[in-house]
């Protein structure tokens, strides 16, 4: 049985509503998840096995984090959106630089509270540089099974201006240890 609340925060921005979700939040494991995503009935079972004191790995993993399909019309974009972000996770995994995505993530509450929390002075990357910080905690466990359907609607008001501001940040996020100096406009 799902014990849903939803509150509402005044404060513009992801940040401040992650903030204000997280720290609302009664249980012992925080999902996380974005207004315009949705997921498979399994979703939640699968983040919840990554927690279950059964599973050897458990003790160990302070979050988890999954991949993220853009929900286009298109099965060949929707298709290709899945096989690039995959990749693209699995591959900054593998050289150590986990790019937690604030849209499919899970994290032990204690984790969370022991943590910097989110950044609400930012506007992007949030989500990635307490991923960076929860590091330090515990494992931060990729399962690229774990998946949501996004909202394309910022690749459809510009694809190269949004892959450009992404990229950017990335970079100054996991290779520069630098905040991110750059924002999204409103799309809404």
């Amino acid at each position: 049985t799902l014990n849903l609340r939803v509150v509402h925060e005044s404060q513009k921005g992801i940040a401040h509503a992650r903030a204000r979700g997280f720290a609302e939040a009664k249980n012992e494991i925080i999902v996380s998840t974005d207004s315009d995503c949705t997921f498979p009935p399994d979703w939640l079972a699968k983040i919840a096995a990554h927690f279950d004191e059964t599973n050897p790995k458990a003790l160990s993993t302070v979050a988890v984090y999954g991949i993220g399909v853009l929900n286009y019309n298109s099965q060949f974009q929707r298709g290709l959106s899945e096989l690039s972000f995959t990749l693209f996770l699995e591959l900054n995994d593998l050289i150590g630089k986990k790019n937690v995505c604030g849209f499919n993530f899970s994290v032990r509450k204690l984790g969370y509270e022991s943590s910097e929390k989110f950044d609400t002075s930012l506007s992007m990357a949030e989500d990635v540089i307490l991923g960076l910080d929860l590091m330090k905690q515990g494992t931060v466990q990729l399962d690229t099974s774990i998946k949501v359907f996004a909202s394309p609607r910022r690749f459809e008001s510009g694809s190269f201006k949004t892959l450009w501001t992404y990229t950017k940040s990335y970079f100054q996020v996991l290779w520069l240890n630098q905040k991110p100096k750059n924002t999204f406009e409103d799309i809404r």
